[in-house]
């Protein structure tokens, strides 16, 4: 399963932050930082 996000703003600090939220699920295997009309994605 993919899930894509959008974030509010897309500076350093928000994206850490997002970064250490999401990758501290146990059931999240991956998240990818990609362009276009969403700014990630994770699998679980």
């Amino acid at each position: 399963m993919f899930v894509q996000i959008c974030l509010e703003r897309q500076v350093v600090e928000a994206l850490e932050r997002f970064e250490e939220m999401i990758l501290g699920g146990p059931e999240v295997r991956e998240c990818d930082l990609i362009t276009g009309d969403a700014d990630g994605r994770y699998s679980r």
